[in-house]
């Protein structure tokens, strides 16, 4: 198997060398391996999502190497149905463990005790996140009852899961989204409002790691509410378009729109729906196209992005920020 990198992409700045270690073990894990190709524009290469998993923790103040590595490799133990060609290390948490701890030691001069140490962590992590539903179990029920023994730092890594997800669907291979989508959205958001709770800095006073650990939390639910409720909001755009069309319609009004609002996440408090955000959230979303950007320069991707403006058009274009409306 071909470990050289090189020509997928370079690693991005800030990593530290053991991160890098595992970046390289994360391109061998889902070589081959593509996202779902558009019907239009290249085929993206699966270490889009985890490489971006990577960085939006980094986004958020998570410096930790273990985290960091643990975000690369989250799929790497995936069952051998989810991905093709399957990864090297599905459902074999030893052999992915071996080899982090060979190279650690191989590169980074480590000795055994220390790269024994630091996989066996980044290892539990990843074995934590991977998906080991029962036949027959609903999805949702089965994410919602694990989240409940994960650690805070396997909820944080799952929030920058679903968010690198949103961040793929609706910007770096988007296309257009069935309504069927709508559940599988919900379902992620309702995990994502289960991982926000994370260890809260006044039951542990002093403790800096769990201060950060709680601001990332709060940054990464933000950033997986303000893209969940995108997504929402576009998904109900194509509908009210496709009704208006089905009548005959040369346009949706603004009164339509009125009449038709779109969806947005909600959550029962004290017995009444609150709404955990009502607009798309500008600041987030510049803060991520740097991201994007960078992450443009990185990967080698022929960017073939579509935005869809106010009207619900699509255009060609770069990645978010160049000059395309978002729909507020």
């Amino acid at each position: 198997m071909d470990s050289d990198l090189s020509t997928i992409y370079a690693p991005p700045p800030g990593i530290s060398p053991e991160v890098d270690v595992a970046l390289t073990l994360m391109g061998e894990a889902h070589a081959g391996q593509w996202r779902r190709k558009p019907k239009d524009g290249p085929q993206v290469p699966y270490a889009t999502h985890p490489l971006l998993t990577c960085k939006l923790l980094m986004h958020v103040g998570i410096n930790d190497p273990a985290m960091l590595m643990a975000a690369l490799l989250h799929d790497a133990l995936e069952p051998a149905a989810k991905h093709e060609p399957p990864s090297p290390y599905c459902a074999n948490p030893d052999a992915l463990r071996s080899d982090l701890e060979s190279a650690l030691c191989r590169r980074l001069g480590w000795t055994a005790e220390q790269a024994e140490a630091l996989s066996k962590r980044v290892v539990g992590l990843v074995n934590v996140l991977t998906t080991r539903r029962p036949d027959g179990m609903d999805k949702r029920e089965y994410l919602l009852s694990a989240v409940q023994t994960f650690p805070d730092e396997a909820r944080l890594i799952k929030l920058a899961d679903y968010a690198a997800t949103f961040v793929c669907d609706l910007y770096i291979e988007p296309r257009d989204t069935p309504k069927a989508r709508e559940s599988l959205i919900r379902r992620n958001l309702s995990v994502a409002e289960m991982c926000r709770d994370v260890a809260y800095p006044e039951m542990n006073p002093g403790d800096e790691g769990v201060k950060v650990r709680h601001h990332a939390a709060k940054e990464l639910f933000g950033l997986v509410i303000t893209l969940g409720n995108d997504a929402l909001r576009r998904i109900s755009a194509a509908e009210l378009m496709k009704q208006a069309t089905a009548n005959a319609t040369v346009d949706l009004t603004a009164d339509q729109k009125q009449k038709n609002p779109p969806p947005d996440h909600r959550r029962k408090v004290g017995g009444a729906d609150e709404v955990l955000t009502d607009e798309i959230d500008q600041g987030r979303l510049n803060k991520l196209r740097e991201i994007l950007k960078e992450l443009e320069g990185t990967l080698g991707l022929v960017p073939t992005n579509r935005l869809e403006t106010g009207n619900h058009r699509t255009h060609q274009g770069s990645l978010p920020g160049t000059g395309h409306k978002q729909e507020l």
